[in-house]
């Protein structure tokens, strides 16, 4: 939101600002403030993976919350559409984003949500330190959605019948993705639990935490056990003793939990972006969060898990499941006695 911009100005601060990600995000900045709707502006997250990251890769530059961003010409103007009902199955990013275009098109648009809020998984992955600025998309989708007329029926858990009771010309499944179903031998003597409830706070871990899974995902679990807040810029200039001026660098701090994430085979964070890695596994690091890889997973034992390296380690005591999530939306593509032209049914 614009409120640090435009106080800046007011006050004669500054007589020019220059912003480059957030008009990726939104090139209409000036002119929503302008016209009084700062409530629809989409704001950058900050998350790098389209700007920065594809600029180290030489790839085209454009924006995760704003796909559009440098494809102007080749998108265009999105042409008006013969008016058809639409039905969007979820209320991730992927369903609000198919609702907006959609909408946005000509079409009636009507979102099915099975929850009582909007945001999918955004909802948990804004529960990590750093990444609040995930809850300004949904604002952003919230007020726009509203603005162009599309209607979120809330509770809806959507059934073959429950969708053709609505009588779409289309339906876009859009119901994202759950947690991958996981078994160890022993694993009811501990405490185990997916990321998915963990983040939305179904799950509250001990002291001592095993992550099964070294990804993105593992690794964020990772942080947000380590460190429950979003930094602010006093505990950020504390961190990294900035004030210093000669060793301005991460400072060791003794972490409230012992964390160690464990992958089979691969490194410890791979598959994160370029400008965004270095620095979250810096701070893995100084909580002496413990990366263990090239490993085979035996079993859950009274005194934690058991994995197969060189040496057999046993070690936390709660166990968390963070690796690849499968995709949700099959069971309503291949439901059985279908009564619409498969044609009609998109899963994104």
């Amino acid at each position: 939101m614009p409120e640090v911009m435009t106080r800046i100005l007011k006050d004669r601060e500054a007589d020019m600002l220059s912003m480059a990600r957030p008009f990726l995000a939104d090139p209409d900045i000036v002119n929503k403030i302008r016209a009084d709707q700062e409530e629809r502006i989409n704001t950058c997250i900050a998350c790098n993976q389209a700007c920065l990251d594809h600029t180290f890769k030489e790839q085209l530059v454009s924006c995760l919350v704003n796909p559009s961003a440098n494809r102007e010409l080749e998108i265009g103007k999105l042409k008006v559409a013969e008016k058809k009902h639409v039905v969007v199955v979820g209320s991730g990013p992927g369903g609000l984003e198919s609702a907006r275009i959609s909408a946005i098109r000509g079409h009636k648009v009507t979102v099915l949500e099975a929850t009582d809020r909007i945001g999918g998984q955004l909802n948990l992955a804004a529960q990590i330190p750093g990444k609040s600025e995930f809850f300004e998309t949904i604002r952003y989708f919230k007020n726009e959605l509203k603005n162009l007329g599309v209607e979120i029926q809330f509770g809806h858990h959507a059934t073959l019948d429950s969708i053709i009771e609505l009588k779409p010309d289309a339906v876009i499944f859009a119901t994202g993705v759950k947690p991958r179903e996981f078994s160890l031998p022993g694993m009811e003597k501990k405490k185990t639990a997916s990321y998915a409830d963990y983040l939305s706070g179904k799950f509250k871990p001990g002291n001592r935490v095993a992550i099964i899974g070294g990804g993105g995902i593992g690794c964020d679990v990772a942080h947000k056990l380590t460190e429950e807040d979003s930094p602010t810029i006093d505990s950020y200039f504390h961190r990294y003793n900035v004030k210093s001026y000669t060793n301005a660098q991460i400072q060791k701090e003794k972490p409230n939990r012992q964390v160690s994430i464990f992958r089979r085979s691969g490194k410890i964070g791979s598959g994160l972006g370029a400008t965004t890695a270095w620095a979250l596994l810096q701070e893995l690091e100084s909580k002496d969060v413990g990366f263990y890889t090239s490993l085979n997973y035996k079993e859950v034992t009274d005194q934690g898990l058991v994995v197969e390296t060189k040496k057999t380690d046993r070690s936390r005591s709660n166990v968390i499941l963070s690796f690849f999530a499968r995709d949700n939306s099959a069971k309503f593509l291949f439901t059985k006695n279908s009564r619409r032209n498969p044609r009609k049914f998109r899963r994104i």
